[in-house]
C-alpha cells in the first residue's frame, strides 16, 4: 500500500524582519492623506531560497481585547475597517531564486472620514517541492513550511485628527515572589490609533523617587479600551506612592496615583 502524507506548517510572525523564506519588513504602515485624496505603500520583498516562492497576500481586520490580544476577522467587517479602502496590485506574487520584489497597496481616503481607520495585510509565503511517489509499502511525508507576516496599516485622513485619551483605572496587587503586580486601565475615545510609552515610579509620601519601571511600548486603536500590566520591587515596610506616567504623544502626559503600604517584614512571598 502506498501513501503519500503532506503537512503544512504555519509561523505567524508580527515583529522585525523575518529570515528564513520569504524576507519581508513588516512594520506598521502609516499613511497620511487629505480627504479624497490617493496615494501608495510599497513594501519590499525578497525570496534567499534556491528554490521559486509563491506570496499570497490578503487583507482581514483586526482589533485587539482590552487584554492586548489580538483579534482577526473578514476584510470589512468591523466599523473602523480600512480594507475597503485598499486595493492590492496583486493577490499572488512568485519570485525567483534571490529574486526582490514588492507589493504595492493602493490606498484612498474617502471625503467622509476621520480620523484613522485600519486594517491587516497578511503576506503568505513559502515553496513546494513537488513530493516523490511511494515506493512499495513505504510512506513519503512532505511538509510545507509557510510564514505568515501581518502588517497592520493605518490609514488616516490627515486634519481631521481629534486624540483623546485618559486613565480610568490604577490598582495593586498583593506581592509575590518579590515584586508588586500593577494594572493600569486606559481608554482611547479619540478618533485616531494612539502609540504609548510610559513608567512606574515608587515614591515616598516625602516625593523621593525610590524605583522607576519602564513600561513595554502598546497602542490603542480608537474607541478601544486596553490593560496593562506591570510590577514593581516590594520596598521596606512603610507608606508608598505608586505613580504611572503615560506619554502618548499628546501635549501634555497622563498620569494616575496609588497610594499603598508595606506592613511588618517585606518578604513579599
Amino acid at each position: 500500500m502506498k501513501f503519500t502524507f503532506r503537512a503544512i506548517c504555519l509561523w505567524l510572525c508580527f515583529a522585525s524582519t523575518a529570515f528564513g523564506l520569504v524576507h519581508c519588513s513588516i512594520e506598521d504602515r502609516i499613511i497620511s492623506l487629505i480627504p479624497g485624496e490617493k496615494g501608495q505603500i510599497e513594501i519590499p520583498l525578497y525570496n534567499p531560497d534556491p528554490q521559486p516562492a509563491a506570496v499570497r497576500v490578503y487583507l482581514e481586520d483586526w482589533e485587539r481585547a482590552e487584554d492586548g490580544t489580538q483579534l482577526f476577522y473578514p476584510a470589512g467587517t468591523l466599523p473602523n475597517s480600512a480594507a475597503g479602502q485598499l486595493k492590492l496590485a496583486e493577490s499572488t506574487i512568485v519570485l525567483e531564486p534571490k529574486q526582490s520584489g514588492k507589493l504595492i497597496l493602493e490606498v484612498q481616503v474617502p471625503h467622509d472620514q476621520r480620523g484613522s481607520r485600519t486594517a491587516m495585510l497578511f503576506v503568505e509565503g513559502g515553496s513546494l517541492p513537488a513530493p516523490p511517489q511511494a515506493e512499495g509499502d513505504k510512506m513519503n511525508i512532505s511538509i510545507r513550511a509557510l510564514l505568515r507576516y501581518g502588517i497592520k496599516i493605518y490609514v488616516v485622513a490627515r486634519g481631521t485628527e481629534e486624540p483623546g485619551t485618559k486613565i480610568t483605572g490604577c490598582s495593586l496587587e498583593n506581592p509575590r515572589d518579590g515584586k508588586i503586580p500593577v494594572s493600569i486601565q486606559l481608554e482611547n475615545y479619540g478618533n485616531v490609533h494612539l502609540s504609548y510609552k510610559g513608567r512606574l515610579e515608587v515614591r515616598t509620601l516625602d516625593g523621593e523617587v525610590l524605583e522607576k519601571v519602564s513600561l513595554q511600548p502598546f497602542s490603542i486603536l480608537p474607541k478601544a479600551k486596553r490593560s496593562i500590566s506591570g510590577q514593581v520591587s516590594v520596598p521596606a515596610a512603610g507608606k508608598y506612592l505608586l505613580l504611572a506616567v503615560l506619554d502618548y504623544g499628546g501635549q501634555t502626559l497622563l498620569a494616575a496615583e496609588a497610594p499603598f503600604e508595606i506592613r511588618g517584614e517585606a518578604s513579599g512571598k
